[in-house]
C-alpha cells in the first residue's frame, strides 16, 4: 500500500491552507488532484504524436526509447505522471528545485519514491536556461511535460515575486532552451483560472480569458500569449492543457 504521506495534498496545495477542514473535503480535494493527474496521462496519450505514442482505449502507450523531461517532477501531479511515464517503460527525468511553498519533506519523500522506481531526479532551477539546454542535450530528450509553477491565489499576496519568476520567467527560459529543438513537444499546463471572473459553466476554451481575478491566473495566462507572440512561428510544438480543480 503506498505511504500516505507521500500523495498528500489540500485543495488550496499547501498544508494549512484549508483551516483544518473535515476529512471528507481532504479527500474530495486529493481526488480532484488525482483526476487531474489522470487527464494529463491521458491526454498524452493523443498529443505526444507520432511513432512515440498512440491512443488504443484509453490505455497509454508510449514508445520505449521515448526520454521525457518532467518539470515540476517532485510536485503532487509531476510524481504520478512521472511514475505511470517510467511505467509504460519510458526513460523519465524528473527536474524539480524543492521551493518551501510547502513541506519540502513530503517532495523528497516523493523523489526518493521516484528513484526507487527508476527514475532521474535531476535538482535544478528551470529559470537555468543553459543547464535546460545542456540537460535535454545530453539526456536526448524527446519530450516535455512542464508541470513546474508557483501554485496558489492568496499566496501572491505576500510574495508576488515568486509567481512571475517562477511561471513566466522560468517558462520562457523553458521556451529558450527548446528553441534549439523545435522538435521536441512540449505539454504546459495551465489552468481553468485564467477565465477569471466567468460565470458561465461549464467552461469552454472559447471563452474570453481577459479577466483574470489573481496573479497566478494572470500568469499562467502570460504564458499563453507568449508562445503565441514569438514560438509559434519557429513551428515549436506546445500542447497547452488546462486543470480544472
Amino acid at each position: 500500500m503506498e505511504n500516505p504521506t507521500v500523495g498528500r495534498a489540500n485543495a488550496a496545495g499547501r498544508p494549512g491552507d484549508d483551516g483544518g477542514g473535515c476529512s471528507t473535503q481532504r479527500v474530495i480535494a486529493r481526488a480532484m488532484l488525482l483526476v487531474a493527474a489522470a487527464a494529463i496521462v491521458f491526454t498524452l496519450t493523443f498529443n505526444f504524436g507520432g511513432p512515440s505514442a498512440r491512443a488504443r482505449v484509453g490505455k497509454l502507450q508510449i514508445a520505449p526509447d521515448s526520454v521525457v523531461l518532467v518539470t515540476g517532477g517532485a510536485g503532487f501531479i509531476g510524481y504520478h505522471l512521472s511514475l505511470r511515464l517510467k511505467k509504460e517503460r519510458a526513460t523519465v527525468i524528473a527536474l524539480d528545485s524543492f521551493t518551501p511553498y510547502y513541506s519540502t519533506a513530503l517532495k523528497r519523500a516523493r523523489a526518493e519514491r521516484l528513484r526507487a522506481a527508476g527514475v532521474e531526479l535531476v535538482e535544478g532551477d528551470m529559470c537555468d536556461e543553459e543547464g535546460l539546454k545542456a540537460l535535454i542535450a545530453a539526456r536526448g530528450v524527446t519530450h516535455v511535460a512542464s508541470l513546474a509553477a508557483q501554485a496558489g491565489v492568496r499566496y501572491s499576496l505576500v510574495n508576488p515575486q515568486s509567481y512571475v519568476r517562477s511561471n513566466v520567467q522560468c517558462f520562457l527560459s523553458l521556451l529558450e532552451a527548446l528553441r534549439e529543438t523545435p522538435h521536441v513537444p512540449l505539454i504546459y499546463a495551465s489552468s481553468s483560472s485564467i477565465y477569471g471572473s466567468n460565470t458561465k459553466a461549464p467552461f469552454a476554451e472559447t471563452d474570453r480569458v481577459d479577466s483574470p481575478n489573481s496573479l497566478y491566473a494572470a500568469t499562467k495566462k502570460a504564458n499563453i500569449f507568449t508562445y503565441i507572440s514569438i514560438y509559434m512561428y519557429v513551428n515549436m510544438y506546445i500542447y497547452i492543457l488546462y486543470i480544472y480543480m
